[in-house]
């Protein structure tokens, strides 16, 4: 190992310790540190943005883990890391642009498709977006479920236009499906 490798490894420890103990402005000087000797070193790129996130300081922490997936444009926790920064920020359009984008490298990450289709639920606005990306992501969601009775029960829902109903079968949201299956008059 050459000395800029010990170097970089010996200040990454040290970052992670820190930010482990919310010592946030040293990691983050670490970071730095590390940056400065190996420019595209992929665990400090990370935690820092991650850092910066929970310092609620959105812009530079999309601004450095966009270094990061323009260099390792296959690397899935930073796209994740960025679809949670764009929510956090409820920009809904980006954040379901940066899952789109993971899904065209890896497209059978269906556990990060079910949290999309949960964003987009809890986000629900009706918009030509929001129930496109609702119908793909579910249709390959309920093509590949193991459990062919609910996948078959959600799969005709879905075909009769019940977008809502099918996911919240296929979320496995019992209380709500108790709900469609008998609904109750409304006491106001």
């Amino acid at each position: 190992m050459n000395t800029t490798s010990y170097k970089v490894n010996e200040l990454l420890y040290d970052a992670n310790l820190m930010a482990q103990s919310k010592d946030y402005d040293s990691a983050i000087s670490n970071y730095n540190k590390i940056l400065k000797l190996d420019e595209f070193n992929q665990k400090a790129l990370y935690n820092k943005s991650l850092i910066l996130f929970e310092l609620n300081n959105t812009a530079e922490a999309l601004a450095t883990i966009n270094i990061l997936i323009e260099y390792f444009p296959n690397n899935i926790k930073a796209y994740k890391l960025k679809a949670e920064i764009y929510l956090y920020n409820n920009d809904i359009e980006n954040c379901i642009f940066t899952y789109n984008s993971l899904f065209e490298i890896y497209p059978n990450l269906y556990n990060l498709r079910s949290d999309l289709i949960k964003i987009l639920i809890e986000n629900y606005n009706n918009s030509d977006i929001m129930i496109s990306n609702l119908y793909d992501n579910a249709l390959i969601l309920l093509n590949n479920n193991t459990n062919t009775a609910i996948a078959s029960k959600a799969m005709y829902l879905l075909k009769e236009n019940n977008l809502y109903y099918s996911l919240l079968l296929y979320l496995n949201d019992k209380k709500a499906w108790e709900e469609y299956n008998n609904p109750s008059l409304d006491s106001n």
